[in-house]
């Protein structure tokens, strides 16, 4: 009898632990898997449906507050909603549950950047590729970040870096091309315009910028070329003036004045196809219309120190010397310490 007592007790054994096993095991299983608020989140992010994203999203971390992939989805649907302080909230909390989720950092970084935090995203960015060094996003964000901050020579590098990764991305050769431009390393701009284009050969911007950058180095024949064929693929405002500036440029005021002209006409608060215009009445000595599109020119850029300084210079030439007084007092008090000189010569 004491034998089967034993037995007894030995399966009574077996069977509970079998019981607490197939518990627990049930346990991790509902801790590992996505529970269907969070799915139904999912779901409704695919979906851009971003405020009943969240309400899901709420739901599955009120039961599983420590599901870091609800707080990460969740601050995304709420950047999609330009909630960028919540969003950053929700990517903190990830990034307390999973240290080294550096999409959690570019996401921050993002946000951060949008709050006009230019500091703050890029240490955000700095961890997102400390942790993944080949990711291209935040490389080409940071890049782009840098050159907001006039942190030119730290932008190159990352567009350095992005193009050693992808070499096929017209993009980061478009914007290497704009920050070697805003360094003023001329043609460096120049040949990263170039290979933009050979990637993308209808890529409007990229002409207009190699125009300009030519432009700048005074080479004006290749400028007109380039400049007339970004104008055959997208005809903007912003390439007509630019056309404007290169006509002016060469010499040939008539086809500059053509194009300031156009621009007014399609749009008549374009300010610097006034300012365009006016340089060109005064090298063709239309003094009294070059006087009055400064005028309208200023209107819309009453802040514009060289252009009060460029006016007054005109009504001393048409003998208007209180005016140009005047012009030349507002060119100072704006922070244009040439018309010092101009005072003392003609307002004395």
């Amino acid at each position: 009898m004491k034998k089967y007592k034993n037995i007894s007790y030995i399966l009574f054994i077996i069977f509970n632990s079998a019981i607490f096993i197939l518990n627990l095991n049930s346990c991790k299983a509902d801790l590992n898997s996505d529970s269907t608020n969070y799915q139904k989140g999912l779901n409704f992010l695919k979906s851009d449906e971003f405020e009943k994203a969240i309400i899901e999203f709420d739901k599955e971390i009120s039961i599983n507050p420590v599901n870091e992939k609800a707080f990460y989805n969740r601050g995304i649907a709420k950047s999609k909603l330009d909630f960028w302080l919540d969003a950053i909230n929700d990517y903190n909390e990830t990034i307390k549950l999973r240290p080294k989720d550096y999409l959690a950092y570019y996401a921050k970084a993002n946000a951060l950047k949008k709050l006009n935090d230019l500091s703050g995203a890029i240490e955000n960015y700095d961890l997102a590729i400390k942790l993944n060094p080949n990711y291209l996003k935040a490389l080409f964000n940071r890049a782009n970040t840098f050159t907001e901050l006039k942190e030119y020579e730290s932008a190159i590098k990352d567009y350095e870096r992005a193009i050693y990764l992808d070499s096929a991305n017209y993009e980061y050769y478009y914007n290497l091309g704009i920050a070697y431009k805003k360094n003023e390393q001329l043609n460096e701009a120049i040949n990263a315009f170039k290979k933009c284009i050979k990637l993308n050969s209808s890529f409007a911007s990229a002409y207009n910028n190699l125009a300009t950058t030519e432009k700048k180095i005074n080479n004006l024949k290749d400028a007109l070329i380039y400049i007339n064929e970004a104008l055959n693929l997208d005809p903007s405002l912003d390439s007509y003036n630019n056309r404007g500036n290169i006509y002016r440029a060469s010499g040939n005021f008539e086809k500059a004045i053509e194009d300031y002209n156009f621009i007014i006409k399609e749009d008549s608060t374009y300010s610097f196809a006034y300012y365009g215009r006016a340089l060109c009445y005064e090298q063709l000595n239309f003094l009294k219309k070059a006087i009055d599109d400064f005028t309208i020119y200023l209107v819309f850029e009453p802040e514009d120190a060289i252009v009060f300084l460029n006016r007054g210079q005109t009504y001393i030439n048409v003998n208007e010397y209180n005016k140009a007084c005047d012009d030349f007092e507002k060119s100072l008090l704006l922070g244009e310490n040439r018309a010092k000189e101009l005072i003392e010569k003609y307002c004395k």
